[in-house]
């Protein structure tokens, strides 16, 4: 918004490199979290089955 009043001001806005990056580390996260899970249903189907 700044930048209507004066269009050499400092953009505030996030660039779109800055927030590819953030959503990129939430997704390795959200993988790393889903491997973690996979293994324990794995181990505990595993289980269930022996029954």
């Amino acid at each position: 918004m700044a930048r209507i009043q004066d269009p050499d001001a400092q953009c505030l806005c996030d660039t779109l490199t800055a927030r590819l990056d953030l959503l990129t580390g939430k997704l390795r996260d959200l993988e790393e979290r889903q491997r973690y899970a996979n293994v324990w249903w794995h181990a505990l189907s595993a289980v269930v089955r022996e029954c």
